[in-house]
């Protein structure tokens, strides 16, 4: 995008409400605006909930037999494991209409209880293994904000006052 302003948009003029009446009957309109925007977002989840049913059942077929035929490949593969890879000098074997492999995966680490694996690291001076992160405490700050806003690069905003409009009472 170039760094040229963007002209404004224009919009035909409309009279604004200029009176108390005028601005009720607006909220009104609003009211029942927003009822038929929440109407047609629950029929289009709804809509969608039942294509996904409806593709899920066709494509749970097709997985399970996809499931099978991979089963069945591997286990002919395994039993003809040397054979194929000509015992080991090849990881991939090619056949007419697609290729099968082995490959390692790389090594993983599995921590079953992660705060009693970091005692334990830290129990035995292991601290390579352990991350520390310091980060600012932001809730901490709006608790004293005249304190916080003496840290460098810190600046405490005022709640910003929005405008609302609660419908329906």
């Amino acid at each position: 995008m170039t760094t040229a302003t963007l002209a404004r948009i224009s919009r035909p003029a409309k009279p604004l409400p200029v009176t108390r009446d005028q601005v009720a009957i607006m909220i009104d309109r609003l009211s029942v605006l927003r009822g038929k925007i929440a109407e047609l977002d629950g029929q289009r989840d709804d809509d969608i909930a039942q294509i996904r049913a409806f593709h899920a059942s066709a494509v749970g077929v097709y997985a399970a037999e996809a499931e099978s035929l991979i089963g069945d490949v591997q286990a002919y593969c395994e039993a003809h494991r040397a054979d194929l890879t000509q015992n080991g000098k090849k990881k991939s074997v090619r056949f007419p209409s697609g290729q099968i492999g082995w490959r390692k995966r790389p090594a993983s680490i599995l921590i079953a209880d992660a705060e009693v694996a970091l005692a334990d690291a830290l129990r035995w001076g292991l601290t390579q293994f352990v991350r520390t992160k310091n980060s600012l405490d932001k809730d901490a700050m709006l608790k004293e904000p005249k304190v916080a806003a003496t840290v460098v690069g810190v600046t405490v905003v005022a709640g910003a006052e929005e405008f609302i409009i609660k419908t329906g009472a």
